[in-house]
């Protein structure tokens, strides 16, 4: 009954980091949050194959169905979905290309296939099957290593270590899946415990601890973004806000050698206000506040405004 409640607490927190993600993107248009939307909606239906036994085979014995694996053509098109998402949204932070995302995803695909169709024995051909989930969050961890290690703009680097906390925290789920595949697999029947393993690899709370906290994780960026967006709080802007705006309009400004007065009319672009109230504000003439605006479109290598705001938050 606990493990029943439990499975639907992971239902509801895949939903709801998944309905934040659409509401962020609804109003943003970023695409990271729409990656963000389907990796966990995705995960919802991943996690809801634990209960197609007890549906598609309620008399199955015990014996039978330890080491069988529930739906796998529906585990890998869902896994895929979900990791294929994770491995894009981290190629578009890294501002690298999609082909990385979709190597990875045909090696998850490929891995798991062999798994299960060329292993014979069956508790070797389930941990295969489920640590190609995890070797993939750490390919994912290597290639973020990569690309940071090979970044020579110490902005860039600055940056990346924003993130650096997601990534270690990656690396040590994916490291505790595997551990927790080989116990429940392996290690404890070596010890001679009595009784059926408790939990299999489809049923991994360490799993579940990782991909839902790389969702909170996104939650948290997806709350932002509403909150930055949102036109009509009535308390007016909140110092934590303020601060935030600050420090990345600091960094963007180092990034791309903005002037001091380049910066203030940088912030106030991003507080989405036009130019007329800009050029009230600092005390200067609306054209003035073009003539910047220019500038800084120039240095930064955007065509418009829109484009400036929208690559801004992206790379926040």
């Amino acid at each position: 009954m606990i493990v029943f409640f439990y499975t639907m607490i992971v239902f509801v927190c895949a939903l709801f980091i998944s309905a934040v993600s659409f509401s962020a993107f609804v109003v943003t248009r970023q695409k990271m949050l729409a990656l963000a939307t389907a990796a966990f909606f995705f995960y919802f239906f991943d996690v809801s194959l634990v209960f197609r036994t007890a549906y598609v085979h309620p008399h199955s014995s015990a014996d039978a169905s330890l080491y069988s694996i529930t739906s796998p053509v529906e585990s890998v098109l869902l896994g895929a979905g979900v990791f294929g998402c994770l491995w894009a949204m981290q190629c578009r932070f890294l501002e690298r290309s999609m082909l990385p995302a979709k190597i990875a995803v045909a090696l998850f695909i490929l891995g798991s296939a062999f798994a299960y169709v060329g292993i014979n024995t069956p508790r070797d051909r389930e941990f295969v099957f489920f640590t190609m989930r995890s070797l993939t969050m750490l390919a994912m961890v290597a290639f973020d290593a990569w690309v940071f290690l090979r970044t020579s703009d110490p902005m860039e680097r600055k940056r990346q270590l924003t993130h650096m906390p997601l990534v270690l925290y990656m690396f040590v789920g994916a490291l505790g899946t595997i551990i927790w595949n080989l116990y429940f697999l392996y290690l404890r029947p070596a010890l001679e415990v009595t009784g059926p393993p408790p939990f299999m690899p489809e049923r991994s709370f360490v799993e579940n601890a990782l991909v839902l906290g790389i969702g909170f994780w996104f939650l948290r960026v997806a709350v932002r973004r509403l909150q930055l967006f949102y036109e009509s709080a009535p308390a007016g802007p909140t110092p934590a806000r303020e601060k935030f705006l600050e420090n990345e309009v600091h960094l963007f400004a180092t990034r791309f050698s903005l002037s001091e007065r380049e910066s203030q009319i940088l912030t106030e672009i991003m507080r989405g206000k036009s130019y007329t109230a800009i050029a009230s504000q600092l005390y200067i003439s609306p054209s003035t506040v073009k003539v910047h605006v220019h500038n800084i479109l120039q240095k930064t290598s955007h065509k418009d405004r829109h484009s400036l705001v929208r690559d801004f938050w992206h790379g926040v």
